[in-house]
């Protein structure tokens, strides 16, 4: 019945676009992800169309689950009023010849191509920080504080003991990957910030040569890195980075959001700008 009352929105549309991504299934098997956007009377909406079987992983398999999709919805002159066509940067979506917004370009001459505003922001961010050795060293730093706790409900508790110790708090590590990655590296260099003094004391005591029972060699290994790390790095450039990807994981945020117009987007990257601009003076 939801189905239903959203394909009957659909055809009543005058003009939308489509948003795809690709996905794996739980057999290795490659699929497609087919979304729509419209405007209706409460606004924007973003919508599930449809999952499709990939058949061949290129531009010509794509296409034709897009239009399988289209087929199965019962929606036949979808070309005639698609205006927009956006999806993340793989060569294989955005090939100026033979990606998937080309072919498409070719049979709907007005169509719209853009690559995912959310996905171009993660992709300069992460360029960024292999151009700047401080914050390369700061994703390592991090990726190790996360493989450190992860699977180690004893390194955990740990923390934990040291923290009531200390009389400080302590956060759940976080992961540096997921969906909204920007959030999630915010997140992870804001709970080394706030639990600096806990982190340090804890990877002071795993490193030391005098603790009974002795840790494994990759663990002993791994929190001299972090040791080290932590003592000579800036702390000031960490509290700096946590600023910067505070605003830029509130850019990504907003990027994401379901009801984003093209004004929206562009006045909130140009407000970022000077956030990030602001923090320098």
């Amino acid at each position: 019945m939801e189905r239903e009352k959203l394909l009957n929105k659909i055809k009543q549309a005058r003009y939308f676009s489509i948003l795809i991504d690709g996905a794996t299934d739980s057999a290795t098997l490659e699929n497609e992800l087919i979304y729509i956007r419209f405007l209706s009377t409460e606004g924007p909406v973003n919508a599930y169309l449809s999952i499709q079987d990939i058949k061949h992983g290129n531009a010509g398999g794509i296409l034709d689950a897009i239009h399988a999709a289209f087929e199965e919805a019962g929606i036949s002159d979808w070309k005639e009023r698609l205006v927009g066509f956006s999806s993340d940067g793989a060569a294989v979506n955005v090939g100026c010849r033979n990606g998937v917004a080309a072919r498409l370009q070719q049979e709907v001459n007005h169509l719209v191509s853009i690559h995912c505003v959310a996905h171009r922001l993660e992709l300069g961010v992460v360029r960024a920080i292999k151009t700047h050795p401080k914050m390369e060293q700061k994703q390592v730093m991090l990726k190790r504080l996360y493989d450190q706790y992860h699977c180690s409900p004893k390194a955990v508790r740990e923390l934990h003991m040291i923290a009531e110790a200390l009389e400080e708090k302590v956060l759940k590590r976080s992961n540096l990957h997921g969906a909204r990655w920007l959030p999630y590296v915010h997140r992870a260099i804001k709970i080394v910030c706030d639990s600096y003094q806990v982190l340090l004391a804890h990877f002071e005591d795993m490193a030391s040569t005098e603790r009974n029972p002795k840790l494994s060699a990759t663990v002993i290994g791994r929190a001299k890195q972090v040791t080290g790390y932590l003592k000579n790095y800036d702390v000031l450039f960490l509290h700096f980075m946590a600023d910067v990807l505070n605003h830029l994981a509130n850019l990504s945020k907003t990027f994401q959001k379901d009801d984003l117009t093209v004004c929206q987007a562009v006045e909130s990257q140009e407000a970022c700008f000077w956030d990030i601009m602001s923090l320098t003076l």
